[in-house]
């Protein structure tokens, strides 16, 4: 009897614990003032995604929609992890443009094994690679630049769209299209236009050398 009273003590104690220890963590907004949506005491914000109900995008879209039409941003929380989840265009800016050396890290959770190709990315890589990467990429992707490459990338949208309604329209053709092919063409005249100043249409060019080396490379 001593035993099962002794156990059942501690798993009391545990819970209690426990309880204390989620709902400080998951007050960490509350305490700053910051508004969250209604949180599961063990999943945070992420109950519907972590039991496969609802798609990240379907969850994050619901989080956003929360708060207030004028807020600026919402907190939100993983397990018991406090993230924030920004609304405001220019708070937006400050962040990913302005201020972004003192932002450059980002949360990315895949591991090298998994994912070595995007966890190479400018996008997922930390400090110090960043900086370096990111001091070798600044010079080509000025505002300017990315600017003048916008209609040459819309002149590829066309020939993809063009493509796209050739298979709605012509009964003759298989309208059946795998979108990462179809994808691959794009990115492929993108590339060939933007970086090497060629016009290619890998859409109508069956024998398109760079798309077919292109989706050899892709082969992972």
């Amino acid at each position: 009897m001593s035993l099962i009273y002794c156990t059942t003590i501690l798993l009391i104690i545990s819970i209690s614990l426990f309880y204390i220890y989620a709902k400080y963590k998951l007050s960490y907004w509350k305490r700053r003032g910051v508004k969250t949506p209604p949180t599961h005491l063990l999943f945070g914000n992420f109950k519907d995604l972590l039991t496969l109900r609802k798609p990240a995008g379907e969850v994050m879209r619901e989080i956003y929609n929360s708060a207030d039409p004028n807020d600026p941003y919402i907190g939100f929380y993983i397990f018991h992890k406090p993230m924030l989840l920004l609304r405001n265009h220019d708070l937006i800016k400050q962040v990913m443009i302005t201020d972004f050396e003192i932002f450059p890290n980002r949360r990315f959770g895949s591991t090298k094994q998994k994912d070595s190709i995007g966890l190479d990315s400018i996008l997922s890589i930390k400090q110090p690679r960043w900086k370096y990467l990111r001091s070798k990429l600044t010079p080509f992707l000025t505002g300017q630049k990315l600017k003048n490459m916008l209609p040459l990338i819309e002149e590829c949208g066309k020939s993809m769209l063009k493509f796209i309604e050739n298979l709605l329209t012509n009964k003759f053709v298989d309208n059946n299209c795998e979108m990462k092919d179809l994808s691959s063409r794009y990115v492929s005249d993108v590339i060939a236009s933007v970086a090497f100043g060629i016009n290619t249409d890998s859409f109508n060019e069956t024998q398109n050398t760079l798309w077919k080396n292109g989706k050899i490379l892709c082969l992972f």
